[in-house]
């Protein structure tokens, strides 16, 4: 991918920080020259979430330290062009997939190009050895040419890389089924061939291994089909899509 970024100029560094000083609000988006960018800082952890998230600012460098890393391999992510001990300055990257597979007047056939891209990148980032950790398409964006994943929430230097790996392709196969409404499963069937043709064959067979462990499971949540609720449904149909390909080549 291209880097067709201007340079940062002096006067936008001088107007973000002022920004940064004014406020401690966590994300906040600002345009600079017609340009969209996203502000955004530590959290500031309140009751019992002190306890889960016990070092924010530490957790805050993390993210700044795994978004470099990702910029520096040029993977599927937002560009980080502004960063400091307190705050980190992100390119807007367009429109959230979950909103624009909702689009009604958006023909099936946009919506199957753009996510034929979304599953390309995600192989890309895989086979960058980079997780995102919760791939559903709220938290994958598009542009109107490119993929961009945000809202990172695995750290990059984890031992169980290939579980993490097979994880989060099941995460995003699970989201896109859980959005069907607005899609026909033929759509998931062409993400999962996608993936699977960008180098993700090897996650994808493990991905299988991984289902077919878990089979008692779908048996018995067959139990609460009668009651099932949107996320529930979408586990269904990842089993049931699974299990349809199991014995299908490419």
């Amino acid at each position: 991918m291209t880097d067709t970024t201007p340079p940062i100029s002096p006067e936008f560094k001088q107007y973000v920080h002022s920004l940064v000083e004014k406020s401690d609000v966590r994300i906040q988006s600002v345009t600079w020259e017609e340009k969209k960018y996203w502000i955004k800082r530590p959290e500031h952890p309140q009751g019992k979430d002190k306890w889960l998230k016990r070092h924010p600012q530490a957790l805050f460098q993390h993210e700044i330290d795994a978004i470099a890393h990702m910029n520096k391999l040029q993977a599927p992510a937002a560009k980080m062009v502004l960063h400091g001990d307190n705050f980190l300055v992100l390119e807007d990257v367009g429109t959230t997939l979950n909103q624009i597979l909702a689009q009604k007047e958006r023909s099936i056939s946009s919506k199957s190009i753009i996510i034929k891209q979304a599953a390309s990148a995600l192989a890309q980032l895989h086979s960058l050895d980079i997780i995102h950790g919760r791939p559903a398409i709220r938290d994958i964006a598009y542009d109107g040419n490119h993929i961009h994943f945000i809202d990172f929430e695995a750290q990059l230097n984890l031992k169980r890389l290939e579980y993490n790996k097979t994880r989060d392709l099941l995460i995003f196969i699970h989201d896109l089924c859980r959005n069907e409404k607005y899609i026909p499963h033929a759509l998931v069937l062409e993400a999962i061939a996608q993936y699977r043709e960008m180098k993700g064959e090897e996650m994808w067979q493990k991905a299988l291994g991984y289902v077919g462990r878990f089979k008692w499971l779908y048996y018995f949540l067959q139990l609460f089909r009668p009651i099932a609720h949107s996320d529930l449904i979408a586990l269904y149909k990842v089993f049931e899509t699974v299990a349809s390909l199991k014995s299908i080549p490419r």
